[in-house]
């Protein structure tokens, strides 16, 4: 049982099917048509939710349906969603569901519409056509865009960096800020490439530059990339776990099966990889810090790795995989350079103890790092505007 006394968000996501209409060219999930979850099955996840978690007024969760593509159980969804408030009624709980938003007909459009305050859809989508298509089957004109934004305007879409769309990075940045949705942050897919190659950084270090531009001039955009949090790089460093796999995120298979998280399950992991993480101990915070990274990266309370990814390429949650630190760090300069641009237009907008903090960070992150990056941005020494881009 979870301690009733800790009031704790949880997030439980119930996979309905392995298939998938899309095929991306980053995923790395394997689908099928064979793997569907059950009505009985489903009751007997959500009756497990409220037994163990939600027996806890005080507790919330986030009842999250993934697949595969999950709407393509929409009747499946219909039936646990009527189940689960009419055997449940309390309002400690919500419904989520990430989506490609391909699939939706006019019935589904009508009932999301009608329970868009208890169920909310989340958005896959990785820029302008271009981008989408290359990354995404060719699934930019399937998308109803206003039927997201009319229904959940706060709710920000996800999206993900190609090798491939990485050249358009800022535009598709803009182009979905344009349609009206924010952005939680812009994850570097999963490949066997090395994203912290000379190639991505050139590609990529003036696209985010022209986004400090592009930010503060749209304050009211958000982006979590540039939402982090400097200030905490000059703080002393807290040991952490990155998300709440193992012990804030219970995944069911569609067999009923719990695991971790949702991308640590047969669709990513071998049964040998599945039986190892299943002995690790996920209330254990050292189990997930890389000593390496704790003890020498200035950077490391604003890098969020995913653990399971680095389990993924390097067998271990202790071992962070390190194929993404240069562009982190160039990201962090990024950041610095920001809140730089932030403190000189609105100070006010910062305590003075946050300003403090944010200010030795930039300092902090411009002598480690800034003269070998300076060569793919200028970021700080432009001739032509030195007072705009001078750092603090």
């Amino acid at each position: 049982m979870i301690n009733s006394n800790v009031k704790i968000t949880y997030t439980i996501p119930i996979c309905l099917t392995h298939r998938c209409n899309l095929n991306c060219v980053y995923c790395f999930q394997k689908h099928d048509n064979i793997h569907e979850m059950t009505y009985e099955i489903c009751k007997s996840c959500i009756d497990w939710i409220f037994e163990h978690i939600l027996y806890n007024r005080n507790n919330r969760a986030e009842i999250a349906f993934f697949g595969g593509e999950p709407l393509l159980r929409f009747d499946l969804i219909r039936l646990i969603f009527d189940y689960t408030i009419n055997k449940y009624q309390f309002d400690n709980y919500r419904f989520f569901a990430s989506t490609n938003g391909t699939v939706l007909t006019n019935e589904m459009k009508d009932w999301f519409h009608k329970h868009k305050d208890r169920f909310i859809l989340g958005l896959s989508l990785d820029g302008g056509k271009e981008s989408q298509n290359e990354n995404r089957s060719n699934s930019f004109n399937l998308i109803d865009f206003h039927f997201f934004l009319s229904n959940w305007p706060k709710q920000n879409v996800k999206m993900t960096i190609s090798e491939k769309s990485i050249y358009r990075y800022s535009e598709d940045v803009k182009y979905i800020h344009s349609l009206g949705f924010g952005i939680n942050g812009a994850d570097l897919c999963v490949g066997t490439f090395n994203w912290s190659s000379d190639k991505y950084i050139k590609v990529l270090a003036p696209q985010l530059k022209s986004l400090i531009d592009y930010y503060i001039d749209n304050p009211n955009q958000y982006n979590a990339l540039f939402k982090k949090d400097l200030a905490s790089c000059a703080v002393a460093k807290v040991r952490k776990k990155n998300c709440g796999c193992g012990d804030k995120v219970h995944y069911f298979d569609t067999d009923g099966k719990l695991f971790p998280c949702t991308f640590i399950t047969p669709m990513t992991f071998s049964g040998d990889d599945i039986k190892a993480i299943e002995n690790c101990d996920f209330c254990n915070i050292d189990d997930f810090v890389d000593e390496d990274c704790f003890n020498n990266c200035y950077i490391y309370q604003i890098c969020r790795t995913c653990h399971a990814e680095d389990y993924l390429t390097t067998k271990s949650f202790k071992q962070y995989d390190k194929s993404k630190c240069r562009m982190k760090i160039m990201e962090a300069i990024v950041i610095a350079e920001y809140n730089a641009r932030l403190i000189q237009k609105t100070p006010q907008i910062f305590d003075n103890t946050k300003m403090y903090y944010i200010i030795e960070a930039i300092k902090k992150i411009k002598e480690l790092y800034y003269n070998d990056y300076k060569k793919y941005f200028e970021i700080m020494e432009d001739s032509e505007n030195p007072e705009k881009s001078k750092i603090i």
